[in-house]
């Protein structure tokens, strides 16, 4: 199993992030942290701060205090990579998209 916190899937799409986003000049890793609290994936590029959490399903009240964390920590972007657009549905209407919140579908960032 690949390393990283979760289902098999959602280490997977961990991974699959980390590969698609990472660059030769970032910094950043899966289960990363600028402080007190890991997200999934973290990566800083131009000192741009952006973070990745991976939303399978389950509570997505949970996100919504992931997202307050995330950005108390100093992660100036979170975006949040879901399953479906059925779960994107129902995050934006607890989480609402600015500038410092995105939403993408996981498969984005499946191997082409």
């Amino acid at each position: 199993m690949p390393p990283g916190n979760g289902s098999f899937t959602h280490r997977y799409y961990q991974h699959q992030i980390l590969k698609k986003e990472l660059r030769k000049s970032d910094i950043g890793g899966i289960e990363y942290s600028l402080g007190s609290k890991r997200v999934d994936v973290g990566i800083i590029r131009w000192n741009k701060k952006r973070a990745y959490e991976v939303v399978m399903e389950g509570t997505l009240q949970k996100e919504a205090e992931n997202l307050r964390k995330d950005l108390a920590d100093g992660w100036g972007v979170v975006i949040f990579c879901v399953v479906s657009d059925e779960i994107k549905s129902r995050l934006l209407a607890l989480i609402p998209e600015t500038d410092s919140v995105e939403f993408r579908l996981l498969q984005e960032f499946n191997e082409k």
